[in-house]
């Protein structure tokens, strides 16, 4: 009996207390286990509340910041539709510019921080690449020939006229490249080219290139300019002006695009900045629209505008809307809200109505959906086109989603106005005053110092 107890004690005991301690162990392991997930999701949460929040900030700031700036750019561009003295002109047009500089600050900001945080939404439409380049190109021709700069086009013979992608975020890219080319160039000539480089069964691959004869790029920086907040030093930002944010935003919108993007650049020889992009060859849903237009409008036609009624709660704002819309040959009634456009609506049949989003009361965005219900047993569909300082991605599938047909951001420049207009009427007088921006096909011309090759 005595052997038994020490043998107990020489070896089932240490076992017992073994065991407990493993069942312990064990049982601390879980414990630790367990809280260590429940810290991993309280902080993703919260990673995601503040993903949430700085959003909404970002949106309602843009929307606070955006909303006066449309008055002020718009009507400074109504301003010098009349008659002033030169002087006067000289100090309109500064401010002008300025206002058009505060305005791509802010959208570079916007647009940054929505692809940072995976919320950034591509469209796929029908366009042509060569409208495109040419957009871009005559919007700059005039800033470049006033310092000196001759701003040609070489498009390949192969590259296609038609292709589908988001070709706003496309000629976002160029603008960039084109802009810090006029930017960073004193003399000399800035060449866009684009060619096909690729092709598949879906899909082909476009090479697009910017080059200028400006200040160029040392080689030490060239690795650091597609960064955010990145510039080559600090006597560029003072005397060229930027944020450092236009490269980066170029970068990751090439990346989307399945691209990639590179530069080749010599101080005092000039800069060539290269990237690709792979687009689809057709639309996966309906087919591809030449003319460019919005697939919606494949589904509903166009409008034949004779009338249009604009929601607007600001009053400058109002003013403005009327004043382009005359200016652009259009008839406008305007109103207060969303209540007071549905109201509007059944009074008169209007053809195309421009919602702002964000009013009291009835915002935009119920008042489309009010009118999509309204409409539903009927053949009628009134055009609905947000005009709203909601500048984030997700506002355009947020318009989308009520009922909208299209989207324009402010400030709402008069030249985009005129050219959606254009596009939902069909109306090849739009823009007989020259407000519409018309692409420069003809070979050989030297209008602006923009060529075509």
């Amino acid at each position: 009996m005595q052997w038994a107890v020490i043998v107990m004690a020489v070896v089932v005991v240490p076992f017992v207390y073994l065991l407990v301690g493993r069942t312990i162990r064990r049982r601390d392991t879980n414990t630790e286990l367990k809280r260590a997930e429940e810290e991993m999701t309280r902080a993703r949460n919260l990673a995601l509340e503040t993903a949430r929040l700085r959003s909404e900030f970002l949106d309602n700031m843009s929307h606070e910041i955006l909303t006066p700036l449309n008055g002020i750019v718009g009507m400074i561009q109504l301003l010098l539709d009349t008659e002033l003295t030169a002087k006067q002109h000289e100090y309109v047009e500064a401010v002008r510019l300025s206002g058009q500089a505060l305005r791509g600050i802010l959208n570079d900001v916007l647009d940054f921080s929505a692809l940072s945080q995976g919320q950034y939404i591509f469209e796929e439409t029908a366009f042509d690449p060569h409208d495109s380049m040419e957009r871009v190109a005559a919007k700059f021709a005039q800033q470049a020939q006033k310092r000196g700069i001759k701003l040609t086009l070489e498009l390949d013979q192969g590259l296609p006229h038609l292709v589908v992608g988001d070709s706003h975020r496309l000629e976002q890219i160029l603008s960039n490249l084109v802009s810090n080319a006029v930017k960073f160039s004193d003399e000399g000539k800035i060449v866009m080219r684009a060619a096909q480089v690729d092709e598949s069964a879906d899909e082909v691959t476009l090479s697009f290139a910017v080059s200028d004869t400006g200040i160029g790029i040392a080689a030490e920086w060239q690795g650091a300019i597609f960064q955010p907040f990145s510039q080559v030093d600090g006597s560029a930002s003072r005397n060229h002006g930027g944020s450092g944010l236009g490269l980066a935003l170029v970068a990751q919108l090439v990346r989307q695009m399945g691209g990639q993007i590179g530069v080749a650049s010599e101080l005092s020889r000039g800069s060539t900045f290269r990237f690709t992009a792979r687009l689809a060859k057709t639309l996966r849903q309906t087919a591809a629209d030449p003319a460019g237009a919005s697939n919606r409008a494949g589904h509903h036609g166009k409008a034949s505008a004779t009338a249009i009624l604009v929601a607007e709660d600001n009053p400058v704002n109002r003013k403005l809307a009327q004043s382009q819309l005359n200016a652009l040959g259009f008839a406008a009634d305007v109103v207060n809200g969303g209540q007071e456009a549905l109201d509007a609506l059944a009074l008169k049949p209007y053809s195309i109505v421009l919602m702002d989003c964000q009013m009291p009361g009835m915002d935009g965005y119920a008042a489309a959906a009010e009118i999509r219900r309204r409409e539903a047993s009927s053949a009628r569909r009134t055009i609905i086109i947000a005009m709203t300082a909601h500048a984030l991605n997700f506002a355009r599938e947020k318009c989308q989603d009520a009922g909208m047909d299209d989207y324009i951001s402010k400030p709402v420049d008069l030249d985009d106005l005129g050219a959606t207009l254009k596009r939902w009427t069909r109306a090849s007088s739009a823009g007989s005053n020259g407000h519409v921006s018309q692409a420069n096909g003809q070979d050989g011309g030297d209008d602006g110092h923009l060529l075509k090759f």
